[in-house]
């Protein structure tokens, strides 16, 4: 069994180094996509990959996945069985003696996967990270900026277990550069396929990165009323559109978002909580009550655990402690001090459990939105 890890990258030097230490061990070659290198990046990745170093020469074209697309047919003429995907600011981290022969028996496991799914160390998202070759000619990179991977069946996709990777934090000056030049693509695409729900979705990202609120909760709403499949991708936007004006305490309309969010996929106690607390905020206390009563319903303490499949972004102490925490301020509101104690108690219980989730899966832990 052959393992390729690629990984694309223009000037890189400062951060590429522990990107490729996190994986050498156990992969058999490292294949670097020059797009456009004109500093110590190759230098650097030869010196820490040694025998196992490869390049390739990409000429940037403003596309992600066309990037993308091109290492993996270069992962293939290297002959690899499998391939993986990592980027510069990017560290992957296997909870296991022995993470090649952990790969290896999960490949193996399961013949018929072809895309494997690796969480971030946050536990909010995935993204595809390992990839059975040679891929079909279904299955394609799409997307010039927050490319996705597309044309496999759901019984040909896995959740890569105990694998986790860790995305550096940007500075303010590149987060800047990132959501500037994420616009200017986002933007051109949209002239030519409006009707796609994920870039908008992205777009509303952008605007929220840029600080421009008012047009990234236009963009979500978009996400809304194009009613994409499958629907939490709505159920997101709406999450999105219901944070930020959570955030400008604009309580009624963040309701209102939590709402629609609800109608596209009621398996979200996210939105559930955030219902509830915006009427909190409204001093609506019953109503604060009965939503955050439906988030622990589907929620995983006391719950179903409906989320636990979804792909998409999760905010985990909504799926925890945070629907126990509102009820606990109802009743100190209220004045209701043995209730406030009941609840207190279960949120403390509550989060303690989600600690304990987040450790056991690799997460990092999650911070208040």
């Amino acid at each position: 069994m052959k393992i390729v890890a690629t990984i694309l990258s223009g000037n890189s030097a400062d951060i590429i180094s522990e990107a490729i230490q996190s994986s050498i061990d156990f992969v058999d070659q490292f294949l670097l996509i020059d797009t456009g290198i004109s500093d110590a990046t190759i230098e650097i990745a030869k010196s820490i990959a040694g025998s196992k170093f490869a390049i390739a020469h990409f000429k940037w074209i403003s596309d992600f996945a066309a990037a993308r697309n091109f290492a993996l047919v270069e992962a293939s003429k290297l002959r690899a069985d499998f391939a993986m995907t990592l980027d510069t600011d990017e560290r992957l981290s296997i909870s296991h003696a022995d993470p090649r022969a952990f790969l290896e028996s999960q490949f193996l496991g399961l013949p018929r996967t072809t895309v494997w799914m690796v969480s971030a160390s946050c536990g909010t998202y995935k993204k595809e990270r390992f990839f059975r070759l040679p891929l079909p000619e279904r299955m394609k990179w799409t997307g010039r900026t927050h490319e996705c991977f597309v044309g496999y069946y759901k019984s040909e996709l896995a959740h890569l277990q105990n694998c986790v990777f860790q995305e550096l934090p940007k500075s303010q000056e590149l987060s800047k550069f990132k959501y500037e030049r994420d616009l200017d693509i986002l933007l051109d695409v949209i002239r030519n396929d409006g009707s796609n729900a994920r870039w908008w979705y992205f777009l509303g990202q952008t605007y929220k990165g840029l600080g421009r609120f008012e047009e990234s909760i236009r963009a979500y709403e978009r996400v809304i009323e194009l009613r994409p499949s499958p629907h939490e991708q709505a159920a997101c936007a709406a999450y999105c559109a219901a944070s930020i004006a959570y955030k400008q305490k604009d309580y009624v309309r963040s309701l209102e978002f939590c709402c629609r969010g609800l109608q596209k996929d009621a398996n979200w106690p996210e939105l559930f909580w955030l219902a509830g607390l915006c009427c909190y905020r409204l001093h609506r206390y019953e109503e604060s009550i009965t939503w955050s009563q439906a988030s622990i319903a589907i929620g995983h303490v006391e719950g179903s655990k409906r989320g636990i499949d979804r792909f998409a972004f999760r905010f985990l102490p909504g799926w925890f402690e945070s629907p126990f925490e509102v009820i606990y301020f109802v009743h100190k509101r209220l004045g209701n001090a043995e209730s406030a104690g009941a609840y207190r108690k279960k949120f403390q219980q509550a989060k303690s459990i989600r600690l304990s989730f987040e450790a056991s899966h690799g997460f990092q832990k999650s911070g208040p939105k």
